[in-house]
């Protein structure tokens, strides 16, 4: 489901745009908003100002047979923004072309140029050119470490970006019990959540569940800053209420090894090497997991839990099911079957699928926080729009 198709879900066809907010020099309150052609051309805009300033780049960038962001195909859309021919939008390579025929340049190399984050290109990409119109972007400036730097222009189209709502529509839509999107490639780890949900008595809840992959990357060794870190790109991307989960393995007797890392060293390793490696050592681990919740605010609520003690067997056992997000589940043995003397205790993958999670703490704390928020949300609907408790119009 792409982004349109999930807010089409949410809001209703035809009930929704997404439009950038326009802050004027003079203060908030001379605001307006812009349609996507208009925030694009000041997209485009500042890359102009930008090269007019330093023609010596624009002039390097020249040297190259043509740009492109995330496709080579990119440069079928030449000089308009409305072909897109990729899953995902590219504007900076549009918007660089452009400004070679603004200011009378044209390519005259062999070789493609990248604007990515990595590479020769990296330095054009539109988190590190300068915003020409610093005072549109309001505060608080959206900012996502390792993607894009304050006052860039993604700051400005990811900042002012905003989502708008018929409001003759809102109370019919039902806007309070919406969609929340699982932002996770991870399809152990969406059912995982679902399956907590529902034995917690949150059937509602695990219904209103939809996964969306954003293939958002895990930059950091921390687990509470990867999940802050996808959880933002999450919003930012989606720009509705959604949740992210982030998990990280802590083998004290290893100095916390692998940590954030785990899915990285069982991708290189391999589960019975990453085995071999605790052998001769104390094989107790924990899971640190953290839940963050993206409000319709854009803002971060954090529901953290540092599982209980288990041990790692052996050799795997046991089969994966739908909701196991990890094949160390093979591996791993929670505390509840720890000890079991008249028999071997069982790994995750070999216990009963009718027994309750190991520990669902942050899904509880979560589902307690957002029936709260919900009933709230609820009655704000109602105020605003002259309901009753019962739904019905009030009379004047």
């Amino acid at each position: 489901m792409d982004e349109n198709r999930a807010r089409d879900k949410v809001y209703g066809a035809g009930n929704w745009r997404i439009v950038w907010e326009a802050r004027s020099k003079h203060g908030f309150s001379k605001m307006h908003y812009l349609s996507n052609k208009e925030a694009v051309r000041l997209y485009e805009d500042a890359y102009y100002q930008y090269f007019k300033k330093n023609p010596e780049k624009l002039e390097w960038i020249s040297g190259f047979k043509d740009v492109y962001d995330n496709s080579e195909t990119n440069v079928n859309s030449g000089l308009d923004y409305s072909i897109q021919e990729s899953n995902s939008v590219h504007l900076q390579d549009i918007s660089i072309r452009r400004c070679m025929v603004r200011l009378g340049m044209q390519f005259k190399g062999k070789d493609l140029l990248q604007i990515r984050s990595v590479g020769p290109g990296a330095a054009f990409g539109p988190g590190n050119i300068p915003f020409h119109l610093r005072y549109m972007v309001p505060p608080p400036e959206l900012e996502l470490k390792g993607w894009w730097k304050p006052g860039s222009i993604e700051s400005f189209y990811q900042s002012n970006k905003r989502l708008q709502v018929r409001e003759k529509a809102a109370w019919r839509l039902n806007l309070c019990p919406a969609t929340i999107m699982f932002a996770t490639g991870n399809e152990g780890k969406f059912e995982s959540a679902k399956k907590a949900f529902e034995g917690l008595g949150e059937k509602e809840l695990a219904g209103s569940l939809d996964q969306m992959d954003l293939g958002t990357s895990e930059p950091y060794t921390d687990v509470m800053k990867n999940a802050e870190h996808k959880a933002r790109v999450a919003f930012a991307t989606l720009i509705q209420e959604c949740i992210c989960d982030d998990s990280a393995l802590v083998v004290p007797a290893l100095g916390g090894w692998p940590g954030a890392n785990v899915k990285r060293v069982l991708q290189e390793m391999g589960l019975e090497a990453f085995l071999r490696r605790l052998d001769g050592t104390n094989r107790e681990a924990y899971f640190h997991q953290v839940l963050v919740y993206a409000d319709r605010g854009g803002e971060l609520h954090f529901f953290e839990e540092k599982g209980e003690m288990g041990i790692f067997a052996d050799k795997p056992r046991g089969t994966l099911k739908p909701w196991h997000k990890s094949e160390l589940m093979r591996a791993f043995i929670p505390a509840s079957e720890r000890p079991k003397p008249e028999r071997e205790p069982k790994t995750v993958a070999e216990l009963d699928e009718n027994k309750p999670m190991v520990r669902p703490g942050r899904y509880r704390e979560f589902a307690e926080f957002y029936r709260q928020k919900q009933l709230m949300r609820e009655r704000e609907l109602r105020d605003s729009y002259g309901y009753d408790d019962e739904g019905r119009r009030e009379r004047d």
